[in-house]
């Protein structure tokens, strides 16, 4: 079913999550909203709003599980970095001609304003867990909703094996950086169902904080103290309401694709996107950096499931599993089963 917050902009309350209203806006504010500066519009208190809404009782079962984890995680991210951050403090101090890499690790370590070493890795290392944990949270979260989709839609099996099968044939069997980006059915199936599977679902992952009065283009002002969120969910290339946006087409974006008269046009309908059209990777200067690895990452798996293996639903069953849901957020049910078999090949 289409939901009326998709085509209005509305102010929502949501009780059980934040405190403050949460104005719904449609895609085509985003620009306009990214052109806001962070002291008036936040990413970071997000967070805080949505946690407080949580029963005291689940964040300190969250908190104590938390705390148990964390000191052996953090012991091993700490001995992991702290060689290589000393390598490349002793490079820029010993050697002129030394140019900071651009990698994560050295920005991370470039913001850390502490002259004290063990504050800076200290820093460093929180940082480093944090954005481990959203990674792999996320890639494996994407994955696992593929593969719970695929045995639910086989009409696309044999189509993403073909192309699999021949675009490997085409670049000797490897798996290459190449080889992937021409796997452009595969990268639309895996849009179409981050798009209606989110991690954040429905209301987005563009979300802000509003920390100064704010007036919108269509005159609807905005006070402080709230926040703004673009839905997700239901938000593709063409978009008009007369279109089918929430029935499943697992090479929606592959059409777009084809059909795309430039290369920019192109661009836009691949797995890696982030616009106004496509906003799994977020949008703007917060969407994620580690995107075009993580979609290597997400391929490689499906490319050897899709390829070897048959993979069906239990019993029967044609519907794909209903998403397990908790405030804004929802994710594939993994207490269900799937079936699975080698392919037999002659």
């Amino acid at each position: 079913m289409v939901h009326e917050y998709q085509f209005k902009n509305t102010v929502y309350r949501i009780a059980s999550l934040y405190e403050n209203d949460v104005v719904v806006l449609q895609a085509s504010f985003l620009p306009e909203l990214r052109k806001l500066g962070q002291d008036v519009l936040s990413p970071y208190k997000m967070t805080e709003q949505v946690s407080s809404g949580y029963p005291d009782t689940t964040k300190a079962i969250a908190k104590s599980n938390q705390a148990r984890m964390n000191d052996e995680v953090y012991r091993k991210m700490k001995d992991c970095v702290e060689p290589i951050i000393r390598q490349k403090q002793e490079a820029e101090q010993s050697d002129s001609a030394w140019q900071k890499p651009d990698d994560m690790l050295q920005w991370i370590l470039t913001r850390s304003i502490s002259s004290n070493a063990m504050e800076t890795l200290h820093y460093v290392t929180k940082q480093q867990l944090l954005l481990t944990f959203a990674a792999i949270h996320t890639i494996t979260m994407v994955t696992t909703n593929i593969l719970y989709t695929l045995p639910a839609a086989p009409e696309y099996m044999l189509a993403l094996r073909e192309e699999i099968s021949n675009v490997l044939a085409e670049n000797g069997g490897v798996p290459t950086p190449k080889a992937l980006q021409q796997m452009v059915k595969l990268d639309s199936f895996s849009i179409c169902i981050t798009r209606l599977n989110l991690l954040i679902c429905v209301l987005g992952v563009f979300a802000r904080s509003v920390l100064k009065p704010i007036i919108l283009s269509n005159s609807q002002k905005k006070p402080s103290g709230g926040s703004v969120k673009v839905p997700s969910f239901q938000v593709f290339p063409g978009w008009d309401l007369n279109t089918n946006a929430d029935e499943f087409n697992g090479f929606r974006y592959y059409k777009q694709w084809i059909n795309a008269s430039r290369p920019a046009e192109q661009a836009r309908a691949r797995f890696v996107s982030s616009h106004e059209d496509s906003l799994a990777w977020g949008y703007g200067k917060h969407a994620c950096p580690g995107r075009f690895f993580a979609a290597s990452e997400i391929k490689m798996p499906l490319i050897k499931f899709i390829t070897d293996y048959d993979i069906n639903m239990p019993d029967g069953r044609k519907e794909i599993y209903a998403q397990v849901g908790i405030g804004n957020l929802c994710a594939p049910d993994t207490t269900k089963e799937l079936v699975s078999g080698r392919v037999v090949r002659p």
